[in-house]
């Protein structure tokens, strides 16, 4: 057995057994060098502990006689191991680290310090620490569970927040009695101060057999999620292979940062990496590769540059496609492709020009979009539906904008014009469904030697009517229906009182006519 027997810091050593010569051999050899020796006659078991508890190993005795002696340490005082509380406990991604600063002794120097893990998931044992956890007492007297390590690595499973540890360092004369304690996980500490630091993200591709070095301006521990606990330095070599590597300051820090390198080990020598945009009209996108990705170039579907650097500022007029080329120091080149697609409403109005007597009213129409808004909100009866009922009072210039699900938009311009006396609209749509089905004349209260003719585009009458009180076409000629398009009409006649007969203050005009 290997300890500190007389609780001078240093490792001793006890010997309980037989020699060359058969003889029964029963000695502790110290540190400097000096024997002692102890009982053999009719002993069969030697056990070493604290069993006065007061900081020292005693020496238990057992015989075949069924005697039990026990020999008390009364050589110095030992103090038990001083923990200063900092303790940090981290998720990076699927892994649980667990670290604190190293621990103080009056004897045992604290890299020959011995650490004991009690560590609890939802209550249930992980690790089971051989200490008391209400008074520190050892149970056993054994080295630390994790030797010398002040850290613990581990694959996780659950919340962070399930998660609680204990830690007692041990000296070299296996005491303890101070218990450091995180429950909780991150930033929840019951007893001491939980280290909550800054976690950076690096990736770093590889595409050949050449390790990976990473420097860093003082020494820092540095630990491998295949390998562990990978040593103390400023520098770190890691075979070209997918891994997480991470470095730690010690001290520790509770405002410090935890370095997280990624390392991709690729099958090719250039990552391909693709990203779909989708957004408004003048939307200004930032398109970023990762820091490792030096000279970078940008360029559109055409070839045209772009811009240079890690990043890109860009903002959407089109559908696009942005590529973004360059290499690292690892062999490896990127070409990361930002595929955007320009979201707009398409506005389809039922009518850009409408014409109404002053009192009557037209209802306006659109689709195309999830939601609509109608500026200025005068004589609608409803703003922001897509086909409200106009009422103006006087001609009025309307904006219509449309928006689509992710809220952007487009506009259109309606004029509703409004009259005072008669008036032939510009549109109708004889479809059938009792909406704007015919072309009428309003407002017109009578007429002398009246005459109405629609011709089409040739010049040939399609409809014609000398009933003032009677005009009605419904987009037909001989029962034949007439192709959508623009016709041209005419008036002839006069008013009561002599003046010539006018519509919309003309006596020509067109009128179009949608199916």
């Amino acid at each position: 057995m290997l300890a500190d027997f007389d609780s001078d810091g240093k490792t001793d050593y006890v010997v309980l057994g037989v020699d060359g010569n058969n003889q029964a051999a029963h000695w502790i050899k110290t540190s400097v060098g000096d024997s002692i020796a102890l009982p053999t006659q009719n002993v069969i078991i030697s056990s070493y502990g604290d069993y006065d508890r007061d900081g020292d190993l005693d020496l238990m005795l057992a015989t075949d006689t069924l005697g039990i002696v026990v020999y008390e340490n009364t050589v110095v005082k030992n103090l038990a191991p001083r923990m200063d509380n900092d303790l940090m406990s981290v998720l990076i991604f699927k892994r649980l680290f667990m670290t604190w600063n190293d621990a103080l002794d009056d004897h045992t120097n604290p890299l020959s310090l011995t650490y004991d893990l009690h560590l609890l998931h939802s209550g249930k044992e992980i690790i089971n620490g051989e200490f008391d956890l209400q008074k520190g007492l050892r149970q056993t007297f054994r080295y630390g569970n994790l030797t010398t390590n002040n850290f613990y690595l581990m694959k996780k499973s659950g919340g962070v927040d399930d998660f609680s540890f204990h830690i007692e360092a041990i000296d070299n004369s296996l005491y303890a009695r101070e218990i450091s304690v995180l429950v909780g996980g991150v930033g929840n500490a019951s007893t001491g101060r939980a280290c909550n630091p800054k976690l950076s993200y690096q990736n770093v591709t590889v595409c050949n057999d050449k390790p990976v070095i990473v420097t860093v301006a003082q020494p820092v521990l540095w630990f491998s999620f295949e390998r562990g606990f990978m040593g103390k330095s400023s520098s770190i070599k890691v075979p070209a292979v997918s891994d997480t590597v991470f470095s730690v300051q010690t001290p520790i820090k509770c405002d410090g940062t935890i370095s997280i390198y990624v390392i991709l080990r690729t099958h090719t020598d250039t990552v391909r990496l693709k990203q779909n945009f989708t957004n408004c009209e003048n939307t200004s996108l930032t398109f970023t590769v990762a820091s490792e990705w030096k000279n970078v170039i940008w360029k559109d579907q055409q070839g045209s540059s772009k811009g240079s650097g890690n990043s890109l500022v860009y903002t959407i007029s089109k559908d696009e496609k942005i590529t973004g080329i360059g290499s690292n120091s690892n062999g490896c080149f990127i070409k990361q492709a930002e595929n955007i697609k320009l979201s707009k409403p398409t506005l389809v109005l039922d009518g850009t020009d409408y014409r109404m007597m002053n009192g009557s009213s037209v209802i306006l129409g659109a689709s195309g979009a999830e939601t609509y808004s109608w500026q200025p909100s005068t004589g609608l009866d409803n703003a922001s539906s897509s086909h409200p009922i106009a009422s103006p009072e006087q001609t009025t210039a309307y904006t219509l904008t449309g928006y689509d699900s992710l809220g952007c938009s487009t506009q259109a311009k309606v004029l509703v014009e409004v009259f005072n006396s008669a008036f032939v609209p510009n549109l109708f749509s004889p479809n059938n469904d009792g909406k704007n089905d015919e072309l009428k004349i309003y407002g017109l209260s009578g007429a002398h030697d009246f005459r109405f003719s629609v011709y089409n585009r040739e010049g040939s009458t399609v409809y014609e009517s000398t009933d003032w009180m009677n005009v009605n076409w419904d987009g037909t000629k001989n029962g034949m229906q007439q192709p959508s398009g623009l016709y041209y009409w005419k008036v002839e006649g006069s008013f009561a009182n002599g003046q010539p007969l006018k519509l919309n203050e003309k006596t020509k005009g067109s009128v179009l006519l949608v199916r």
